[in-house]
């Protein structure tokens, strides 16, 4: 006679695979997106040493730990792939990607829109156009590969790309001088709310999941706002230094939420291009 007061055993800890369906338990649902958000905890914990303390450093040219963070990210990368877990593998991927590319780009933005006395009046706007224009790119390839890396799992895709979004307002919105320590900052803030986000994303069911990066975003921008930190303003600015913020912050803004729809056309094309063409004959 079966025993139905005992409570049915845990599926295990697969991160990532077709197979891991943590909804059967809520323990094991809640274990499964504790992995998830593990990349960006592993991330922000190796940045707040060098973004908040005084540490020792030797004297090399090489910014240290950012390299660090760089290399541990990628080792996470070719430990999923080893590991045979695809979607801890794109968390990492994406968290790799954000790190070499949207944020030297919306950094240097961000050190440009600080430099008094830009306007296009002045003949002095043309670092900044050209570092936005930079910043807009970076945002928007790295919403590609996540759409691409999702294309079998759509809902995926903004979570995925939730990192770089999450960049953009925390780097504008910097006070004080953009340097190599302000960039650590921005990560261990980037890593931690999107650590929380992926926690409840990867927990919630698959409809509710393209919301959960949106509403982060929205609630770092309310948060940095009612905070006061928010784009300076500098003496003898032109226009187009808010403008060119905003344009950032607005494009990054509609690519977060529409990262799931990009994803889903790119799974339609991937289907098409895999079906057998029939040909006849007469």
């Amino acid at each position: 006679m079966r025993d139905d007061s005992k409570p049915p055993p845990l599926a295990p800890l697969t991160f990532g695979t077709r197979s891991a369906l943590p909804q059967t338990h809520p323990r094991s649902l809640l274990a499964y997106a504790a992995g998830m958000a593990a990349p960006y905890l592993i991330t922000g914990g190796l940045a707040v040493p060098a973004a908040f303390l005084d540490l020792p450093t030797p004297t090399v040219a090489v910014p240290l730990a950012p390299l660090l963070i760089v290399a541990a990210q990628a080792i996470g990368v070719l430990l999923a792939r080893e590991l045979e877990l695809p979607t801890w593998r794109r968390v990492w991927l994406l968290l790799l990607a954000t790190t070499l590319v949207p944020l030297p780009l919306v950094a240097l933005h961000a050190s440009v829109a600080r430099v008094p006395f830009v306007s296009i009046g002045r003949g002095s706007a043309s670092p900044l156009v050209w570092t936005a224009v930079a910043a807009m790119a970076a945002v928007v390839g790295v919403a590609l590969l996540a759409a691409i890396v999702a294309a079998d799992a759509p809902d995926q895709a903004s979570l995925l790309f939730l990192p770089t979004a999450l960049v953009v307002p925390a780097m504008l919105g910097f006070p004080g001088e953009i340097d190599e320590r302000a960039a650590l900052r921005v990560v261990v803030e980037v890593s931690f709310v999107a650590a929380a986000a992926a926690f409840f994303g990867w927990a919630a069911t698959r409809g509710a999941r393209p919301l959960v990066a949106p509403v982060a975003l929205a609630f770092q921008l309310g948060v940095l706002w009612a905070l006061g930190y928010r784009p300076p303003s500098l003496p003898g600015q032109g226009d187009v230094v808010p403008i060119l913020g905003t344009a950032v912050l607005v494009l990054t803004g509609i690519v977060t939420v529409f990262v799931p729809l990009v994803a889903l056309a790119a799974r339609r094309v991937v289907r098409l291009a895999q079906e057998p063409t029939s040909s006849g004959i007469g």
